[in-house]
């Protein structure tokens, strides 16, 4: 890859703790919001063999990795491309909680998205209806759903703490 080109993924990823180590493009199987096909831009992300990584339940550093897998998450469109990672994650051998998902700060221990897009995604709801966020991000209106709830509930707290 070009290092321009690398250079620029770096500064609009933001991915802590990855490298991009290759970006392809593939076609989308769906059309976008307006009708249109979709690119894609695909990046494979390699792990900084310098950055330390982090337990997800206790927060402590962690050395020892367990196994690794790999996950295809969504992150922000680039222009008209949609951006899909793929991304290494390690299981690591925590001494206090034994195996457990590396915490990443960018993303969720479960999500199929960054946390930026699901930030982006919840703003856009607060203005527009869910099908058309849905429809624009090209994701399930559920999907919309459940994060705008998520969102809801962390700018007003818990229901119960208002009753």
């Amino acid at each position: 890859m070009e290092r321009g080109v690398a250079q620029l993924l770096e500064v609009l990823g933001g991915w802590a703790g990855f490298d991009v180590a290759e970006v392809t493009t593939e076609r989308a199987p769906a059309p976008d919001a307006v009708g249109l096909p979709s690119p894609r831009i695909v990046i494979r992300l390699a792990p900084k063999p310098d950055h330390p990584k982090t337990c997800s339940r206790c927060g402590s550093p962690v050395v020892a990795v367990h196994d690794t897998s790999e996950r295809r998450v969504r992150d922000l469109p680039l222009g008209e491309w949609d951006t899909w990672l793929i991304v290494p994650r390690a299981r690591v051998e925590c001494p206090r909680c034994g195996p457990v998902v590396e915490a990443l700060p960018w993303l969720d221990k479960h999500a199929r998205m960054t946390t930026r897009l699901a930030e982006k995604i919840a703003a856009l709801a607060q203005q527009l209806p869910i099908k058309q966020v849905a429809q624009w991000f090209g994701v399930h209106w559920s999907t919309v759903k459940v994060i705008d709830q998520r969102a809801m509930a962390r700018r007003l707290g818990r229901m119960e703490d208002h009753l």
